[in-house]
């Protein structure tokens, strides 16, 4: 099964467009020849001009592996800064060492164009693939192993709606996603177990608490007569409510778009070493911006106007309305797109990814290269940090967030799966490796001390005057700050208790080392004898 597509695009002369350049389909066979020689599975397939422009001859270079044996062989080959390929499973690992072989591959002689050897294609001892770029228009994009990602599909239908199959999504899509996922999963279980636990204790505390307030403090109950109420016109009641929240909603998301430009312009020009510094400065100079972007109105409301319930509406519209907006787009447009071209997205669907014709095979391709790239993990991180957000700073205020995170959480997962494994959706991601979720665990760090400090800010304002009414503002300041650094201090010491790696992961990893050790011991007394 192919992994990776290279298109090549050949111009031709607007006179006479039906005239191919045969030196550059030769220097295109040459390329692909060589590549099968390294081992790949490789099929060369020209595309119809009824598929792309008529000034041009479109060419489609499909690279896969045939065998287990012949990946082993090739991952032996490859130099040591592709170590991380042995950690790789299954098709994600079919797929780096497709793209490593590309990017590295050479040859010890030069290769010549025509019977005559007139024009020189490929020099030796240079790296092909840039050589081949200096002459062709050539993109690169990821083929979805069609085989791979039904069986995905499959393990997805068969688990329960909370579950998500993360070893093959680490399979299909690499470490990168799978770590994203598996994260999401923990903080969903975790919005079941913990809540469970600490709620029934409170609900036993409250009812016995109940009971001996109802028999000490037990008066005789008088129905209250309420004024009849005056027809409003609640179209206009509405608007006026809800509509500063849906404006602020708006201009969050314009804002946002805009700073976004700024920090990436600003990041290229730090001109960072590696990819990962790169991505973990970006995180690190948008995320403060967005959290003032959408915390500023709130804070105001709940601190400086002090209106609780302009507070609620606009948690309202921000959490659940926004939350369902994202899910419509990453989830009701694809299936619309299935909808409309008379397809499905389920497991008795397993051989509609077969495509009986070479132009079928073609079309479907070329599909994939138009789909839309998913970049990176950030926008999903980004959404589930101001979901975090949301439900530890103002659970006080609004208590019926972590239950609409919760199901926010079991929606979100399937959605980002659907919009990767859809045929209709994104286009498929390489896979990546990371080492856990990276400056996102900052990010979670900076937002609970936050959340600290603005929940003992809400007590300060709402709950202390009603507890302790004669004590002064400047009594009731030193409460507040007393509290916080003792929830800090705590917060601090159960951070410090708490082990970073757990024993039986870090007897895991210890394994895979190990094991990986003597592959590597192995390769050597092998290319020793």
């Amino acid at each position: 099964m192919h992994e990776i597509c290279v298109q090549a695009e050949m111009p031709v002369h607007p006179d006479d467009p039906s005239h191919v350049p045969e030196h550059q389909v030769e220097r295109l066979a040459t390329f692909a020849h060589v590549m099968k020689d390294k081992g790949l599975d490789v099929e060369l397939i020209r595309v119809g001009n009824d598929k792309t422009t008529t000034l041009t001859h479109t060419y489609l270079l499909l690279l896969g592996i045939a065998a287990a044996s012949v990946e082993e062989r090739i991952v032996a080959s490859l130099p040591d800064e592709y170590k991380f390929v042995h950690a790789l499973p299954g098709s994600a690992r079919t797929q780096q060492v497709i793209l490593a072989t590309l990017r590295e591959a050479t040859v010890d002689d030069n290769l010549y164009l025509g019977d005559e050897n007139l024009e020189l294609a490929f020099h030796a001892h240079e790296k092909l693939f840039p050589q081949l770029q200096a002459h062709l228009k050539v993109s690169l994009f990821p083929l979805h192993n069609e085989d791979a990602r039904h069986r995905l599909i499959q393990k997805w239908h068969a688990t329960p709606l909370y579950a998500i199959p993360f070893e093959s999504i680490h399979a299909y899509f690499g470490p990168e996603l799978s770590m994203y996922f598996v994260w999401l999963g923990m903080t969903t279980r975790l919005c079941v177990t913990l809540p469970l636990v600490l709620g029934m204790c409170l609900c036993v505390l409250l009812y016995v608490l109940g009971l001996e307030l109802f028999y000490d403090n037990n008066r005789v109950w008088f129905p209250m007569c309420y004024d009849r109420q005056d027809d409003n016109d609640t179209a206009m009641c509405g608007l006026i409510l809800q509509g500063p929240s849906v404006l602020n909603a708006i201009l969050i998301e314009v804002m946002d778009l805009l700073y976004l430009r700024l920090a990436r312009w600003l990041t290229t020009m730090e001109n960072y070493r590696t990819v990962a510094e790169h991505d973990n400065h970006l995180i690190i100079k948008r995320m403060p911006f967005h959290f003032i972007n959408i915390n500023a109105s709130l804070l105001y409301l709940a601190f400086v106007a002090q209106d609780m319930e302009r507070l609620r509406r606009r948690l309202w519209i921000l959490m659940v309305g926004m939350q369902c907006l994202d899910n419509i787009k990453e989830v009701a447009m694809p299936y619309l797109m299935v909808w409309m071209h008379g397809g499905g997205l389920h497991p008795g669907h397993a051989n509609d990814h077969v495509h009986s014709t070479k132009a079928e095979r073609v079309e479907h391709i070329l599909m994939q290269k138009q789909q839309s790239r998913y970049a990176d993990t950030f926008t999903d991180f980004k959404e589930m940090m101001v979901q975090y957000g949301y439900v530890t700073l103002y659970a006080p205020v609004f208590p019926l967030a972590p239950l609409f995170a919760l199901l926010n959480n079991v929606i979100e997962a399937r959605s980002d799966l659907f919009k990767l494994v859809n045929v209709y959706g994104m286009q498929r991601p390489y896979a990546k490796h990371v080492h856990g979720i990276g400056v996102w665990e900052r990010v979670l760090f900076m937002i609970s001390v936050v959340a600290v400090l603005v929940n003992c800010g809400l007590l300060g304002v709402y709950e202390l005057p009603k507890l302790a009414p004669t004590l002064s503002d400047v009594h009731k300041c030193c409460v507040v700050v007393l509290l916080e650094h003792v929830v800090l201090l705590v917060k601090l010491c159960v951070s410090w208790s708490s082990k970073e790696v757990p024993a039986w992961s870090a007897v895991d990893n210890r394994r895979q080392y190990l094991n990986l050790q003597a592959v590597h011991l192995k390769q050597a007394l092998q290319k020793a004898a």
